[in-house]
């Protein structure tokens, strides 16, 4: 994904427009000894809660994260409101390099995978996004 040196990886899921009570949003922060989550419903906070994580996880996200070369075929179809996902690589406060794609977007494997990796260092996510009927 980058030459360039990068301490920690976000990953930023951006919800599609719908009523607030059923709108969450929510980032993944990875860093080399934790993983924290943030939720929210447009920008008022739901949760927010620090996972500690293994050298190993870390060492994992980051290997996953350096094979993303672009996330996404985007789709031909346009459409406003869709949902929409980030991976943002960081070094300090400084942005690498940013990565995005939305929901008509064709992803492809190796971001399936980084992913997948780390919202499973969220072993509650399903709990903190739900939305009470």
């Amino acid at each position: 994904m980058s030459e360039n040196t990068f301490k920690s990886v976000l990953y930023i899921f951006q919800d599609a427009s719908k009523a607030p009570q059923y709108h969450r949003s929510y980032e993944i922060l990875v860093k080399e000894k934790e993983a924290s989550v943030l939720v929210t419903s447009y920008s008022k906070e739901i949760h927010k809660k620090d996972y500690k994580i293994t050298s190993e996880q870390y060492e994992n996200i980051v290997a996953l994260a350096k094979n993303i070369e672009a996330p996404a075929v985007k789709s031909e179809k346009g459409a406003t409101g869709t949902s929409s996902q980030s991976i943002v690589l960081k070094n300090g406060k400084s942005v690498i390099s940013t990565l995005s794609w939305d929901s008509l977007s064709d992803v492809n494997d190796d971001t399936k995978k980084c992913v997948t990796a780390i919202k499973a260092l969220v072993s509650d996510l399903d709990k903190l996004i739900a939305v009470e009927d």
